[in-house]
């Protein structure tokens, strides 16, 4: 579980970090779920990445074009899926 809020982490039974670093170095993952502010989803994917992660976010990639095209390249290289959702209300 990765987020902004530690407690989380206490309040459950699931281990908590807030370094994805260090969830990606310590734990078995196929695929994450950013449902992080946007400004941070390229450092996130990029990251993910190259631990050989698949990554899912939500609508907006990016704040920034160019950080979208690194998101893809960088995935691509990795030979990882992106994948981006938009959710309906």
């Amino acid at each position: 579980m990765l987020g902004h809020f530690p407690s989380t982490a206490q309040n459950t039974k699931f281990p908590g970090t807030l370094d994805i670093e260090d969830m990606l170095d310590n734990e078995q993952i196929d695929l994450v779920a950013l449902c992080s502010p946007n400004g941070i989803h390229s450092n996130q994917t990029i990251t993910a990445a190259k631990h050989g992660v698949h990554v899912m976010t939500e609508k907006l990639i990016a704040t920034r074009w160019q950080d979208g095209l690194r998101m893809v390249k960088e995935c691509d290289e990795a030979g990882v899926y992106l994948f981006v959702i938009k959710q309906n209300p």
